[in-house]
């Protein structure tokens, strides 16, 4: 059965739901490798359900070298997210990046994935998640400039942070649900520091999360981990 899912007219919504994606959080205990991004894809199908929004990465800009390395991601719908890299990009490095032209911005660690072979944050392998540091950003920046009176974007605000966190209020089932996005990402692709994941209300995301009245009302926190 299809979702009855939209759009919403109302302010915030009865019940919450949020997801992020921890930009490099690929290790886990035991030796599990996770993909702890499975919380934002998770998100951005229920807002691509919503508004029939394309999130096809169009362009992969890349600024290789030592100095002020970074990928630039564009979607279709005019999207635009950027990863630094704190020890550079090789000419190489950003033609495997480019693979990922064509491809929905949706999982973006499976994404750095199938460009690189592998991640790893840390400060492991900085450029894989650099790029899906800017992968996860031109995701969310997308709904703010196709629906921007329907979208608040703001920054996670937190020392050495450059994610984003995107709210909205849907209707599912004629029920308004307060929905949050978030990628947790640091400058130069170290790896994510995710003092503000799931529906911590703190830094960039107190006015937004009081706003949606997600720091009050009964939350879905849609989250990946590797357990044993």
């Amino acid at each position: 059965m299809k979702t009855n899912i939209s759009l919403s007219a109302a302010p915030f919504g009865v019940i919450g739901v949020v997801g992020h994606a921890g930009c490099g959080h690929a290790n886990s205990h035991l030796g599990f490798i996770q993909d702890d991004s499975g919380g934002l894809s998770a998100v951005l199908g229920l807002l691509r359900e919503a508004t029939g929004l394309s999130l096809e990465i169009a362009e992969c800009n890349v600024h290789t070298g030592l100095e002020d390395a970074y990928f630039q991601v564009k979607t279709v719908s005019g999207g635009e997210g950027i990863g630094t890299a704190r020890r550079g990009i090789t000419a190489s490095e950003a033609r495997l990046a480019s693979h990922c032209v064509g491809k929905q911005a949706v999982c973006s660690q499976a994404i750095a994935v199938d460009c690189f072979g592998r991640i790893l944050g840390q400060g492991a392998m900085e450029v894989p998640v650099a790029l899906q540091t800017a992968i996860a950003n031109a995701a969310l920046d997308s709904f703010v400039k196709a629906f921007s009176d329907q979208f608040i974007i703001k920054e996670e605000d937190l020392e050495g942070n450059c994610g984003k966190i995107l709210g909205t209020v849907l209707d599912i089932h004629g029920v308004p649900v307060s929905v949050m996005a978030l990628s947790n990402a640091t400058i130069g692709g170290i790896g994510p520091n995710e003092d503000i994941e799931g529906n911590v209300n703190l830094y960039g995301k107190k006015d937004l999360s009081e706003k949606l009245h997600l720091d009050r009302i009964p939350s879905f926190v849609i989250e990946g981990k590797v357990c044993a």
